[in-house]
């Protein structure tokens, strides 16, 4: 059995999502992690036990394996009673699965209309409102999931066994043993440790394993993956990116910076790292760090338009922002012009808390790290922003909101800041994929003030009509400013009718399928039982009734 000593922090949250993943009776955890080191497991044979074992250390835990009876609590996990025989997975089935991974990959490459290159990442389509050079999506898209080229040739090895044991692993993954091929390379490994190749393979194994985690979405487990394929090779790009992007789906941004830092050493070439890392580093309010990636990526690739458009933008950033004072409440990190805008900063920050609070009650969500807000005179925000002049703010992964001449509270003001972070939680929730019915109305639902121009919306939604939602899921930021007004009261119109038809609870559903990977249309038909023509009958019936 095993005795766990979980710690803290992440450590500890890491290996609850592990365990539950794993668990056979869940409701254990609490008595397992009461009074550590406990037994999350029963009799496991030692296989089996050393993996589990070897995973939660991987997760930073203190693990340790104990041959007793004595079971002082209910055991997280216990060995099946009964055995299965193994599946077989013959080379034509493993063909079957490997399409079916690339199909999949491919649809969604489709569905953003952004090419995906075939090894490696790329900077993912814009899911939402402002039409940026630089949007809040998630920076890092998965590699397709291809099969690993193994080397059957160990060349320079002194041990014969570690020859045939690598041998066996090439053959046993070309027959769809995946398992199989894994314990082999691991014994020729442990017998030759100091062979490149046979380090390649096993390093290339568990990379592929990794990135097959993060195609079904199980982001620890690929963690786990990815940390064992470095710790035989550090210099492995694809584990690199696949940790970067585990670790960013699992909303640890530090982590995937950390690992996207790795990956630009090991290959300072590879533009997909270095612009998804500026990226990143760019969102986090990194600017000097940002423009040093893109820097040395253009010294080496000079003639990479996506790198020369970021650092163009973030030195239009630099040049509006340079003199700006900072302040950090903790939740959030504020930025202003200290002389033109320092009264209304603190009204600013007082606002955001009770944002913070209010919206977080209401998602059941708060932002693991400090959100960037930038406060600008209107014509600074104008040349940072790009946006249409009805624009009362943005947010495209910092909130952005012009407060020329504002000096104290005002239910528009209120209205903008709780507009503005209600995106910065949607889109944190659904990963980027909300889709812009959705999202702004939701923003709007979140605002404080009792009406706030929005019956008027309504009332001009009902004259006009219901449009087709599948129409509203890209970007408003180019429509003509009446179009958009229809576009942004028919989303109002649509949680309003999902809200008080059904409940708040159903709203926040949909978000929570929408992140897990499904589309809008598939995450409504779910979670209420009706697609989106339905949707759409609801909300001119919502119309109607409510006068």
């Amino acid at each position: 059995m095993i005795l766990l000593d979980v710690g803290e922090g992440a450590a500890r949250e890491r290996a609850v999502r592990y365990l539950t993943a794993i668990a056979t009776d869940p409701r254990s955890l609490g008595a397992a992690f009461a009074s550590p080191p406990a037994p999350v497991t029963g009799p496991l044979s030692a296989v089996k036990a050393a993996t589990i074992a070897d995973s939660l250390t991987s997760l930073g835990c203190r693990v340790r394996i104990e041959d007793v009876t004595d079971i002082r609590a209910t055991p997280i996990l216990t060995e099946p009673s009964s055995t299965r025989a193994p599946v077989r997975l013959t080379p034509l089935i493993l063909l079957f699965a490997i399409l079916g991974v690339l199909l999949g990959w491919s649809r969604l490459r489709h569905a953003l209309e952004v090419p995906v290159p075939e090894h490696g990442m790329r900077i993912q389509a814009a899911a939402r409102a402002p039409e940026l050079p630089i949007t809040e999506v998630q920076p890092l898209a998965p590699q397709v999931v291809a099969a690993p080229a193994f080397t059957s040739d160990p060349g320079e090895t002194a041990d014969p066994r570690a020859i045939a044991l690598n041998q066996e692993g090439v053959t046993l993954f070309e027959r769809g043993d995946l398992d199989g091929a894994l314990a082999r390379f691991e014994n020729a490994y442990t017998r030759a440790p100091k062979n490149a190749n046979i380090a390649k393979n096993l390093s290339d194994l568990h990379t592929f394993l990794g990135w097959s985690s993060v195609k079904s979405q199980d982001y620890i487990k690929a963690l786990v993956q990815f940390d064992r394929a470095l710790k035989v090779n550090e210099d492995n790009l694809q584990a690199w990116k696949g940790s970067g992007y585990a670790h960013l789906q699992l909303k640890e941004t530090d982590a995937a910076i950390r690992a996207l830092e790795e990956a630009t050493r090991v290959a300072p070439e590879d533009a997909d790292s270095a612009l998804a890392l500026a990226k990143l580093l760019y969102q986090s309010d990194e600017l000097d760090r940002a423009k040093a990636v893109l820097d040395r990526l253009l010294a080496l690739k000079p003639g990479n338009t996506d790198a020369a458009k970021l650092l163009a933008r973030m030195n239009n950033d630099a040049s509006v922002e340079g003199l700006f004072q900072a302040n950090n409440t903790g939740h959030f990190r504020l930025k202003f012009d200290g002389t033109a805008n320092a009264a209304v900063s603190s009204v600013v920050s007082a606002i955001l808390e009770e944002a913070y609070s209010k919206i977080g009650a209401d998602f059941h969500y708060y932002p693991p790290d400090p959100v960037i807000v930038i406060l600008y005179a209107q014509d600074q925000f104008r040349s940072v922003s790009g946006s249409p002049d009805w624009s009362r703010g943005v947010y495209d992964g910092k909130i952005r909101i012009p407060v020329g001449g504002v000096n104290e509270r005002s239910g528009e003001l209120e209205d903008v800041i709780y507009h503005e972070y209600t995106h910065v939680v949607v889109q944190q929730m659904t990963r980027g994929r909300c889709p812009t019915w959705l999202n702004e109305g939701l923003a709007q639902y979140e605002e404080t003030s009792a009406d706030g121009g929005k019956r008027a919306l309504l009332a001009a939604l009902k004259r006009h009509g219901v449009v087709s939602l599948a129409g509203l899921e890209g970007s408003f930021m180019k429509l003509p400013e009446n179009e958009a007004q229809i576009a942004y009261a028919q989303g109002y119109a649509a949680v309003l009718y999902i809200a008080e038809s059904y409940s708040f609870y159903h709203v926040r559903s949909i978000l929570d399928q929408i992140g897990a990977g499904k589309t809008a249309q598939e995450a409504v038909k779910d979670v209420l039982h009706f697609g989106y023509d339905d949707l759409q009958a609801g909300i001119v019936d919502y119309l109607r009734r409510s006068g």
